[in-house]
C-alpha cells in the first residue's frame, strides 16, 4: 500500500483498480493502469506472490539480487522471503496479482516444499495455457463477483499450484484432441477473447493455445465448425451483448472492452451482426 501511495505521489501511472477479493489465507487483485514513464520495484513478502500480465505493451523484467534481469512474458512466482526486483516500460498493464500464505497448501507439504524452493529464472516464466486459463477465471471471479466467488478463487489456488508444479518439473500438456481443439484449449481461447481490452493477434491466441498460428484456424474450424474470424466475431459480441446487460456501462466502455477503436465501430458491427444498435438491444433486452 505503501508503495502505491508513492507512485501515486508522484503521479507516475492512470488508471484504476478492477477489483480485489481478501481472505485470511490470501489476496487477490486486478489493475488496469497506463505508466507515464518507465518503473521499477522490488517484490519482497512472508507470503507467495504470482502475478500475470494478462494485458501488456510490452514484456517485463526480473531479476534476483546479484543476477541479471530476464524478460518475462508469462506467470511470475515469488516464494515467500525472496526478494525479485521488476521493471517495465511506460505504457499499458492488466495485470491480476495473488498473495497466499504458506498456510493455504500447509495439506500438502510435498507441494509447499517445492514451490518454496523455487529460486530459478524459470520462476519468472511460468507458461502453461491452463495456468493461464486458471488465473484469468479466477481475475473474472474478482472484477465481477459470483456466488461462492471466495470458494472458487480458493479451489483455483490450489489447482494452479498444483500446474506450477507440473509445468516446471515439464510434465506435458495436452495439446491437441482428434485434429480440433481440446475443451481446456477453447474454454482458454474464450477467455483470452473475453479479456477486457485490446483485441488479441492470432499470434497471441495461438500461443495461448499452445498451438502454432497456422494450426490454430484449422484446429478451431474443427472444434466449433465455423472460421476462426467468425468465432472470434461470435465470442466479442457475446461479451458485448453480456456487457451491455450493465445498465451503468456507456456503449463506449463496452466497445473498448471489447477491443473496438471506437463506439461507432462497435455500433456497426453490432447492427451488421443483430440488426439493432447496442442502445437499441439494451432498450429491448
Amino acid at each position: 500500500m505503501e508503495q502505491e501511495q508513492a507512485f501515486r505521489g508522484e503521479m507516475l501511472y492512470t488508471g484504476m483498480l478492477e477489483g480485489a477479493l481478501v481472505d485470511p489465507d490470501y489476496s487477490v487483485r486486478v489493475d488496469n493502469v497506463r505508466w507515464s514513464q518507465p518503473g521499477e520495484a522490488t517484490i519482497l513478502s512472508d507470503q507467495f506472490f504470482l502475478e500475470w500480465l494478462m494485458y501488456r505493451e510490452d514484456d517485463i523484467e526480473c531479476a534476483r539480487p546479484g543476477r541479471n534481469f530476464v524478460t518475462s512474458h508469462a506467470v511470475i512466482l515469488v516464494p515467500p522471503g525472496q526478494a525479485v526486483r521488476t521493471r517495465w516500460n511506460s505504457g499499458r498493464l492488466r495485470t491480476i496479482s495473488c498473495s497466499f500464505r504458506t498456510e493455504l497448501l500447509a495439506d500438502y507439504p510435498e507441494l509447499l516444499s517445492f514451490l518454496s524452493s523455487l529460486d530459478g529464472d524459470h520462476q519468472f516464466n511460468l507458461d502453461s495455457p491452463f495456468l493461464q486459463a486458471g488465473l484469468t477465471r479466477i481475475a473474472d471471479e474478482v472484477v465481477t463477483p459470483g456466488l461462492d466467488s471466495g470458494f472458487m478463487v480458493r479451489s483455483l489456488l490450489f489447482a494452479i499450484c498444483g500446474e506450477i508444479r507440473r509445468a516446471t518439473l515439464g510434465q506435458p500438456v495436452p495439446q491437441e484432441c482428434d485434429g480440433a481443439l481440446s475443451p481446456g484449449q477453447m474454454t482458454m481461447l474464450r477467455q483470452v477473447l473475453h479479456e477486457s481490452g485490446k483485441l488479441p493477434t492470432v499470434v497471441d491466441l495461438a500461443q495461448h493455445c499452445g498451438v502454432t498460428s497456422r494450426a490454430l484456424s484449422p484446429l478451431v474450424k474443427r472444434a466449433t465448425g465455423v472460421t476462426l474470424r467468425h468465432y472470434i466475431a461470435r465470442e466479442r459480441l457475446n461479451r458485448a451483448k453480456a456487457l451491455l446487460d450493465d445498465q451503468k456501462l456507456m456503449v463506449k466502455q463496452v466497445a473498448y472492452s471489447c477491443g473496438f477503436a471506437s463506439a461507432a465501430a462497435f455500433t456497426a458491427a453490432f447492427r451488421k451482426t443483430t440488426g439493432m444498435t447496442p442502445v437499441e438491444y439494451r432498450t429491448r433486452c
